[in-house]
């Protein structure tokens, strides 16, 4: 895994990082990026495959304070079955046991997705273990089902810190005063007597005064 390391940002800008992703064989990867303030709940974006195992995610960041964020991939067994069975049909090879195999990975997903979608998904492979592909809408079943994947083969990165600074962190132009050099002719100045000219140390282009 490689990760682009941030320091620090501004309100407004973006989080971007790019990961490698990989595993043993030709499995469909999939991988999301998880964001957000310590002791909030995380927020999960899907990563988009730039190709040759590189993916990329990205997040705006709001307010001034710390983020945290990481990622968790895992191998997607619908998609990685879909992408398998397309393969064999276009070959002509018997998919009798796929079929099989793929009502069980819409079953198991039924089993982790709350009762509107598992009655779906269940009704998914109810068809696929009596009907086959007859009438099948694989794309739409296997979406639903990779919104459940299982957890079990997860692998998750450790969470890396940001800071978000004011905007003046990242530049600021200061002027040093001097109070005492504001007063009278021979008479030290006072702090509302320096406080006069600030005015016109902003006209300057002075963000920050400093004693």
């Amino acid at each position: 895994e490689q990760m682009i390391r941030l320091s620090g940002k501004l309100p407004g800008e973006e989080i971007a990082i790019e990961v490698t992703l990989f595993a043993d064989g030709h499995d469909r990867i999939r991988g999301q990026l998880h964001h957000r303030v310590p002791g909030e709940e995380w927020q999960l974006l899907e990563l988009e495959s730039l190709g040759n195992d590189r993916y990329r995610g990205s997040f705006r960041v709001d307010q001034l304070g710390r983020y945290e964020y990481g990622v968790r991939a895992w191998v997607d067994s619908a998609a990685t079955w879909l992408a398998g069975l397309r393969k064999k049909l276009e070959a002509k090879v018997d998919v009798e046991l796929d079929i099989r195999i793929g009502a069980e990975l819409l079953s198991a997903a039924a089993n982790r997705a709350p009762a509107a979608d598992a009655k779906r998904l269940d009704k998914a492979s109810a068809h696929l273990a009596s009907k086959g592909l007859d009438g099948a809408d694989l794309d739409s079943w296997f979406d639903l089902a990779g919104q459940y994947p299982a957890t079990s083969g997860v692998s998750e990165s450790a969470h890396h810190p940001v800071t978000v600074h004011p905007r003046l962190a990242r530049f600021s132009a200061w002027y040093e005063f001097f109070p005492r050099s504001f007063g009278p002719a021979g008479a030290h100045g006072t702090l509302g007597q320096a406080a006069d000219h600030l005015d016109y140390v902003a006209e300057l282009g002075f963000d920050i005064v400093y004693l």
